[in-house]
């Protein structure tokens, strides 16, 4: 006879990894698995692999909704894990591309949140933010304001206020993203004299990403904007994750070349937009161009946009819709400036179409590593 008194949950969880997938079942439905600790234990397993392991994810997820689903003395423990298992697997397939399965899966969580009305704020606030990243993907970008919004209300009315934080932060991301810059400006500022305090929460990528893209809209107040600059520098040390390092340079580069370190700012920006093009991104090459093009203007420099075109020609082979669609960002720049609309003014302006252009075209591109 088994001793259950000795059962941990991770014993419990490691007899759940190595079991057959047809006995699982059996195992789900054993009221020796019916802990709250061991839901938690899958539920943390599922987060911290979603940016790496989508399968581990999933099948964490996927055991917890089953244990959940069998709860008979908690329901709104059960009701809880539901939700919470649901939006990670909603998260962890728009992190992996799969727009339609994260759909799906939020599909669910709604029909759930809709007839259980027990179910907690927190529980609300988490699906509303689940669901405005995939409509940020999308480029529903109103809809994923609003959503956005809604979930900073709901942690503030919970005192999550770490998490109520995150919201406003990403709400400054995707204001800028709109090319609302007032906007993005209002948001993150309430909170930068405490980023470094909330850092450890936050996630360092987040904290780097609105300190250097306030840097680049707070240049007009110059010691403002070196002091984030340099709150950046300090968070993205902490960033591990390849493309995410060169997405952050990206905004250092522009956020030097805003606060007129010139010299600083082409080399980083050229150094990131060459890295893209060895690695044949062409999105990523057509956003590098627009930032190096309105640094060369704004310093009085010469353009080089003809070899800069030329490079993202080289992809077209390969990425056609991208390099089709990123030759008209760069013409619609060209455009803007000849109408001498400010340089930075008509890159931003750019890249927000050709974004947009490319999520509307069905084409993954920069998502928010959001874990």
């Amino acid at each position: 006879m088994i001793d259950t008194a000795l059962e941990t949950p991770a014993t419990l969880l490691d007899m759940l990894a190595s079991a057959r997938p047809e006995s699982l079942r059996f195992l789900v439905a054993d009221p020796r698995f019916h802990r709250d600790d061991l839901l938690e234990l899958l539920l943390g397993q599922a987060e911290s692999a979603q940016l790496t392991n989508l399968s581990v994810t999933e099948r964490a997820a996927r055991l917890a909704i089953s244990i959940a689903s069998h709860l008979r003395t908690d329901p709104e423990i059960s009701r809880s894990v539901l939700v919470r298992a649901h939006c990670l697997l909603a998260n962890a397939f728009r992190l992996n591309g799969l727009l339609d399965l994260a759909d799906e899966s939020l599909r669910t969580t709604a029909c759930f949140l809709e007839t259980t009305p027990g179910v907690q704020l927190p529980e609300r606030a988490l699906y509303c933010r689940t669901l405005s990243l995939v409509r940020w993907d999308h480029g529903r970008l109103e809809e994923a304001l609003a959503l956005l919004s809604r979930s900073e209300s709901l942690f503030d009315d919970c005192q999550q206020f770490d998490e109520s934080t995150t919201c406003s932060l990403l709400v400054g991301l995707l204001h800028d993203e709109m090319d609302y810059s007032d906007g993005a400006t209002a948001a993150v500022g309430l909170h930068l004299h405490h980023l470094d305090a909330f850092a450890p929460t936050l996630r360092p990528w987040l904290a780097s990403r609105v300190l250097l893209t306030f840097a680049s809209l707070a240049s007009e107040q110059l010691h403002l904007a070196l002091a984030a600059l340099e709150g950046g520098r300090r968070q993205l040390a902490y960033v591990t994750d390849s493309k995410e390092i060169l997405r952050l340079y990206a905004l250092e580069g522009r956020a030097q070349a805003r606060c007129g370190l010139i010299n600083e700012a082409e080399q980083l920006l050229e150094g990131v937009r060459r890295e893209h093009l060895k690695a044949r991104r062409a999105a990523e090459v057509t956003l590098a161009s627009l930032d190096l093009l309105a640094l060369r203007v704004t310093a009085d420099l010469p353009p080089l946009i003809d070899p800069m075109l030329s490079d993202l020609l080289g992809l077209r082979s390969e990425q056609p819709v991208e390099v089709e669609h990123g030759a008209s960002a760069l013409d619609l720049f060209v455009s803007h400036v000849s109408g001498e609309e400010p340089p930075w003014t008509s890159a931003r302006r750019a890249s927000t179409w050709y974004r947009q252009t490319l999520r509307f075209a069905g084409i993954r591109i920069d998502p928010l590593p959001f874990a």
